[in-house]
């Protein structure tokens, strides 16, 4: 059979470059995880998810409040309950007060979405809190500030 010029120059099929490269990092030990093609019928599981978390840690060792943004997007793809997980590892494990405040919001509504109203109600009790007490700190700050500097003028109102 005589061999067409033009299918010798055809580059390589793709999905075989990506099958060697997967193959060799096999070989040298490498965790894999296979994002071929395919038709998912339910969330990702979750040992892939973390895996996926922690090879981005790995990479990017500064990237911070990975659960909270994890969460939000766990809750905008409809899934509550890995949204609600994510959550509750920030309001445990983060430092950042405004992140923490804003994960106790979103795991109410979380909770609320799967219909676990005391729950519900506890996180946005402690939402509520921690807004307040912000904002009596924020009073505190302002008044420190006038005492310190009498002469100062007040704040615009048009100030953000």
């Amino acid at each position: 059979m005589e061999e067409f010029r033009r299918l010798t120059r055809l580059p390589a099929y793709v999905f075989n470059i990506t099958s060697e490269l997967k193959a060799a990092a096999r070989r040298r030990g490498e965790d894999i995880i296979d994002f071929g093609m395919g038709n998912p019928d339910g969330a990702t599981p979750k040992h892939i998810v973390d895996k996926l978390i922690e090879a981005a840690q790995r990479q990017k060792p500064g990237l911070v409040h990975v659960d909270y943004n994890l969460g939000r997007a766990e809750m905008l793809l409809g899934n509550d309950a890995a949204a609600a997980d994510h959550f509750e590892r920030v309001v445990k494990t983060d430092t950042d007060s405004e992140v923490i405040e804003q994960a106790w919001f979103q795991l109410g509504t979380t909770y609320r979405r799967l219909h676990r109203m005391d729950e519900a109600r506890n996180a946005m009790a402690t939402y509520q809190q921690l807004k307040d007490e912000g904002a009596r700190k924020s009073q505190k700050a302002l008044e420190n500030y006038k005492a310190e500097h009498p002469d100062a003028p007040p704040p615009s109102q048009n100030s953000p």
